[in-house]
């Protein structure tokens, strides 16, 4: 008969406990016999929101740090492709640059070698 009273008693409790939003926990006593239940401990509501703060930061957390590194993957990857091309362009205008600069060195180097050649060639002919 006191089993099923604490059975009631655990049922309406926790359904009260349910209904409020609090959690309901019961501690039982070594003391006595265990199918006797001490009193039971509630949770207040700000206790409550808290846990279920800390588990939310928890979930959030973790997702967030496994996002995290594939972006940082993503963007490590974007990065050295940008690079790359980056590079590449840099190769192009150097390349561009390399040749004008040679045709330029070339052209003075026919242009004073003529001149040369042909001051050259007067010296010779006044001698």
């Amino acid at each position: 008969m006191e089993s099923m009273h604490n059975e009631a008693y655990l049922k309406e409790n926790k359904e009260h406990a349910d209904d409020d939003g609090y959690l309901l926990f019961f501690q039982m006593n070594t003391a006595e016999s265990c199918s006797k239940v001490c009193e039971p401990t509630l949770l207040t509501k700000k206790e409550l929101q808290n846990k279920r703060r800390r588990e939310l930061y928890a979930q959030t957390k973790e997702a967030r740090n496994t996002c995290k590194k594939e972006l940082s993957k993503e963007a490590g990857e974007l990065h050295d492709k940008r690079k790359k091309e980056r590079h590449s362009q840099q190769n192009k205008k150097c390349g561009n640059r390399s040749k004008q600069l040679m045709m330029k060195q070339l052209n003075h180097k026919r242009h004073c070698s003529h001149r040369y050649t042909s001051w050259n060639f007067l010296q010779m002919l006044y001698l």
